[in-house]
């Protein structure tokens, strides 16, 4: 499900199919981080970015063609870039109940966006999803956490297109429950504001309603 003007029901038909390729989707995603983790322990971190150390670029995955069995339902996947290409309000929310169903419209983007299969005004972006468990776990304060995302931030909008950040669950950096008694919010936000970078949120249905739907620079 994504936020906006779309009939609930609809949004669901999709998923019988969808589970088929959630365990695909799972594996592919937890071998990366494992990926990630071993590379991290080889490597020193003054040797990666803050971008490579606290994200998975997803657009370079699905460039590798490690997302070409996963099953992606079309519908979906156009109703966020439709979101993610329009001029105001441009920051979706997918909603859904399952972590992996949430994943696969994140793929579906990011092949789309590597295919060139998207509006003009996403030509040439990447895919980033925001590791927040490393994050939270490697900013033990305030000033660490305010630090290390004002970092990712920089390094997205200061690249050649931009990007897109995936926030998963978004409630963690946006709205009444989000961490550190919401230190980092004003850091996403302004961001989003500014067109520095877009968002693509993801939680579940109840978590959105209660803590994220206010937010208006979300969709």
């Amino acid at each position: 499900m994504m936020t906006g003007k779309t009939n609930k029901t609809s949004n669901w038909r999709w998923l019988t199919a969808v589970s088929l390729c959630l365990s695909l989707v799972g594996g592919i995603l937890i071998s990366e981080k494992a990926n990630a983790q071993t590379i991290t322990k080889r490597e020193s971190a003054t040797s990666k970015s803050t971008l490579d150390l606290y994200t998975t670029d997803l657009t370079s995955l699905a460039a590798q063609d490690r997302f070409n069995s996963v099953d992606v339902p079309r519908d979906l996947t156009n109703k966020a870039l439709q979101i993610l290409a329009s001029e105001n309000r441009n920051n979706p929310v997918v909603i859904s109940e399952s972590q992996a169903v949430r994943d696969v419209i994140a793929i579906g983007v990011a092949r789309r966006l590597v295919a060139g299969d998207v509006p003009d005004s996403l030509s040439g972006k990447r895919l980033f999803k925001l590791n927040l468990e490393k994050l939270f776990r490697d900013s033990t304060t305030v000033d660490e956490l305010q630090t290390n995302l004002s970092a990712i931030l920089s390094e997205i909008a200061g690249s050649d297109h931009k990007g897109i950040l995936i926030v998963d669950p978004v409630q963690a950096l946006v709205g009444s429950s989000a961490a550190f008694d919401g230190a980092a919010s004003s850091l996403l936000l302004d961001a989003i504001k500014k067109g520095d970078v877009h968002c693509l949120g993801e939680t579940t249905e109840i978590i959105y309603q209660e803590n994220v739907a206010k937010e208006e620079s979300l969709a």
